[in-house]
């Protein structure tokens, strides 16, 4: 089940954004996330929903200046989201 969203909006088209976002996951191996789920919201903004088993070396891994420089071109914000299970 996933514990994790990221909300993102960008300026470049959904398919461009899919392709970065599928990029790092072949290149990096997304180590510590599974059942990578990217969802179109609009052309400008997607979802990703995963369950990621280490927060902070996922959020140091969207510091990366290769990561940082291509949200800078293209307007990408993304926002991540702790889920949890409400019973």
């Amino acid at each position: 089940m996933p514990n994790t969203l990221v909300v993102s909006t960008f300026g470049c088209p959904f398919s461009e954004f899919e392709m970065m976002v599928k990029k790092v996951d072949k290149e990096q191996g997304y180590i510590f996330c599974s059942e990578l789920e990217i969802i179109k919201v609009n052309e400008h903004k997607a979802m990703i929903l995963m369950n990621c088993s280490d927060l902070e070396k996922f959020g140091a891994m969207l510091e990366q200046p290769e990561l940082k420089q291509w949200d800078i071109d293209n307007n990408c914000v993304d926002t991540v989201y702790n889920l949890e299970l409400v019973e």
